[in-house]
This record gives structure tokens, sequence and C-alpha cells, in this order.
């Protein structure tokens, strides 16, 4: 998703510009944030009422904006785009998809252990499939 996301953005980007925008930068404000994440939980601070809110909400605005990214994404990949399906149906769709990705993001026992273990199944099988294909053409061709 990641890929296709940027590839739409990023036209023109040298190879070690667009890993230095998408790895270094981001990780710059993540360290700094989990850097005084250890600090408050080493020294045993009591993270104030009102920061923890704002942290929830910033959470919350992550989660539902990287939702509406991967909605947009794929609405866009399948032809369900505002031009083609026009506003009274596009807003809507896109509304109860982001309510049904929430809902199973919150409503389903996800662990992220399965999320990786069928990753890595996807691969395996994509690289069976390849490795069949080509021992099937060098025999063919033989």
């Amino acid at each position: 998703m990641i890929g296709q996301f940027a590839s739409r953005f990023v036209g023109g980007l040298r190879t070690w510009r667009l890993a230095f925008a998408m790895v270094v930068l981001p990780a710059i404000p993540l360290g700094l944030w989990f850097c005084v994440l250890f600090i408050y939980h080493q020294e045993a601070i009591v993270i104030p009422g009102w920061l923890n809110g704002c942290m929830i909400f910033v959470g919350v605005v992550f989660v539902v904006n990287s939702l509406e990214s991967l909605i947009r994404l794929y609405a866009g990949n399948l032809g369900w785009s505002k031009p083609e399906l026009g506003g009274r149906v596009y807003y809507p769709m896109h509304f109860l998809l982001q309510i049904a990705l929430v809902g199973a993001y919150f409503f389903t026992p996800f662990k992220i252990e399965w999320v990786g273990l069928v990753v890595v199944a996807i691969y395996a099988a994509v690289y069976a499939a390849v490795f069949t294909r080509m021992r099937e053409i060098a025999r063919l061709a033989a």
C-alpha cells in the first residue's frame, strides 16, 4: 500500500531522496517521541490528563488518516473515485467504508503476528509459483 501511495505523489524523485523522505525524516520525530516517553517511563513521571488526551487524539487522527489513505488508494484503483461515482454516492460510500474499517480494527481479534504470518505465506506462495514456472519454462526449452 505504501509503495502504491508514494508512487502516485513522488514521480521524478531519485531513489536516495525517496528513501530519505520515507525512512530518515519520519524516524527523527519518532525517535524524539520515544525518547521522551522513555524518560517519562524511566523517571516514573505521571503524564497529565490533558497531555494523555492529546496523545490519544493524535493517535486517533493517525489511524483515521491512514484508513482514509487506504480507502482513497484502492477506491482509485477500483474506479470508485468522485468523478466516476459522483458526490452523492462517493461521500456516503467512503464514510461507510471508513466506519467498516474502524469497526474491523476494533472488533476483530487481529494479532500482528497473524498479519506477519499471512504476509510470509503470501511471499512463500509467490516464490513457489515463480520457481515452478521457471522450472516449467526451462523444461519446455530443453
